[in-house]
């Protein structure tokens, strides 16, 4: 998945001279979390965030000084803004996100604005690739990590009738690989069963759980 198939296109831009105080009132009525600052010959000079706008508006102790709502939104911006283009991987990205602790970035394609890509961008992506919104089973399978571990687990599956909707990966080591799937699957505890008498190590669900009887 690629950052284009994630960003928001219809990026709305704002001039640095604009106050402030207009800032705050279009970021509320468009219920955005960020703005572009775009120069009069369309190039991008800056960004300013929700949080930028609330802290000029607040006492709170971080509140820049001698700064006003009237006081035009360059006063405030972050110049040096950090910046993806549409067709990078989004896990590429989301590193560069956390790495520089950010909650934004805006989308450059040939020196022109095109997009913006937020962290709920990726939330959203995350359950797509995850597949959260189907009627699916999860299950977490911990395997050890060579060649062939995810093609014999998918086969075991395969031979089972048992269709795979999404796989992820989690790691907690280099020796072993957990893989997040997602089924469809008419009888999943027998299924989990299976698994574990072909000796899968089966993290969730808790199959002693399952055994456990349910109360009113």
């Amino acid at each position: 998945m690629l950052i284009k198939d994630i960003m928001t296109h219809d990026v709305i831009a704002i001039g640095p001279e604009i106050p402030i105080v207009d800032a705050v009132t279009m970021m509320k009525l468009r219920n955005i979390q960020h703005f572009p600052i775009m120069d009069e010959s369309g190039q991008l000079v800056g960004i300013v965030s929700e949080r930028d706008l609330l802290i000029v508006s607040s006492e709170h102790e971080t509140a820049p000084q001698n700064i006003e709502l009237k006081d035009p939104v360059n006063k405030i911006m972050t110049r040096s803004v950090k910046t993806c283009n549409s067709l990078e991987p989004i896990e590429e990205v989301a590193k560069r996100l956390l790495k520089q602790n950010i909650g934004s970035m805006p989308v450059i394609d040939n020196n022109k604005l095109v997009g913006i890509v937020t962290a709920k961008d990726f939330l959203k992506a995350v359950e797509k690739i995850s597949g959260g919104k189907l009627e699916t089973t999860r299950i977490e399978v911990e395997v050890e990590n060579q060649p062939g571990a995810l093609a014999k687990l998918l086969n075991f599956l395969a031979e089972r009738n048992v269709n795979v909707n999404a796989v992820m990966t989690s790691w907690s080591d280099n020796d072993v690989v957990c893989f997040v799937l997602r089924i469809v699957c008419k009888q999943p505890n027998s299924l989990l069963e299976s698994l574990q008498r072909a000796d899968f190590h089966i993290l969730w669900p808790n199959t002693e759980l399952l055994k456990m009887p349910t109360t009113a």
